[in-house]
């Protein structure tokens, strides 16, 4: 082999090894990152619902975010985990129903209807964090 055959070869191979590196160290899978996404989204649900007075308008948003946020995580989880997406799914729909609440009670009069929704919104939490609480255990292994 040339010298000038020889080295965009080594060159090459040398960035091969080097891509296959940095590959391995990012070898979590894809809803790894998502599944952080959609935490912090329920973080944010979570500080606004239970701030006084609430408001709908941020609620809203929240919810938006949360659902955005676990629709990329549904899709890149939904194969390997497919009971706790489903569940995850169903309390994220409660959510969105919540949502479209919100929606009707922005204004100042229907301030009551906001809080009383919002209400409502922090017991789906709960009963969503216990559905996330069991996708967490359940992909563990695989992101930490």
């Amino acid at each position: 082999m040339t010298r000038t055959v020889a080295r965009p070869l080594a060159l090459t191979l040398c960035l091969a090894a080097v891509g296959a590196a940095a590959l391995s160290g990012c070898g979590k899978p894809e809803y790894c990152a998502k599944r952080t996404d959609f935490g912090n989204s329920l973080k944010t649900l979570g500080k606004d619902a239970t701030t006084l007075p609430p408001s709908g308008q941020q609620i809203n948003t929240d919810i938006q975010n949360v659902q955005s946020s676990w629709q990329a995580l549904n899709t890149a989880a939904a194969k390997d985990f497919p009971t706790e997406t489903k569940n995850l799914q169903s309390a994220v729909d409660s959510l969105a129903q919540s949502a479209q609440k919100l929606q009707s009670g922005t204004g100042t009069a229907n301030k009551q209807q906001v809080a009383a929704t919002a209400l409502t919104i922090v017991g789906q939490l709960g009963d969503l964090n216990n559905s996330w609480n069991a996708f967490q255990k359940a992909t563990d292994s695989k992101c930490n």
